[in-house]
């Protein structure tokens, strides 16, 4: 199992969307079932809930980046041989990055509508949420890609890369 992780770590990008996924899907059973039935009738409890939730679940995306940003080594060492600059590739993971988490954080506030309409029988506005919602995301996600950035430009600089032509 170990070296199946190995393998698909370093070889596949969509793996981590899949652990992106089970990350979303744990969280959403557990959590926020959770603040649902604890708070089903103080609302504000409920969308404080649901923010630190967020938090939680921005914080394991950038994690599984973290770690997908260790893999990126092998391909910055053979993307500076062919040629390509280093804020190319910097940038491209950052837009990756930040899709990622505003897509996740999309899917994880409809889902938490339908379950909270479905366990308390309330109506809850959505946009009521999401403009709650996009508060925490657009307060923590800058954040988020600034630390992002400066780790891989640190990693870029500090770590010795694995160059196609030391392969030859």
């Amino acid at each position: 199992m170990r070296d199946l992780i190995k393998i698909g770590l370093s070889r596949s990008r969509a793996v981590f969307i899949l652990l992106g996924a089970l990350y979303l899907a744990v969280y959403l059973q557990v959590s926020v079932l959770f603040f649902l039935i604890l708070t089903s009738k103080i609302q504000m409890l409920v969308i404080s809930g649901y923010t630190i939730g967020t938090l939680g679940l921005l914080g394991g995306i950038t994690g599984a980046h973290f770690l997908v940003a260790g893999k990126y080594s092998y391909e910055m060492g053979n993307l500076e041989t062919i040629g390509f600059p280093r804020w190319f590739y910097i940038t491209t993971y950052l837009i990756q990055f930040v899709l990622v988490q505003l897509i996740s954080c999309l899917v994880g506030l409809l889902c938490f509508q339908i379950l909270y309409i479905f366990i308390t029988s309330d109506n809850v506005s959505f946009s009521q949420l999401a403009i709650v919602h996009l508060k925490t995301i657009l307060t923590v996600l800058p954040l988020q890609v600034i630390s992002c950035a400066a780790g891989l430009w640190y990693q870029s600089r500090s770590e010795p890369f694995l160059l196609i032509k030391e392969r030859i």
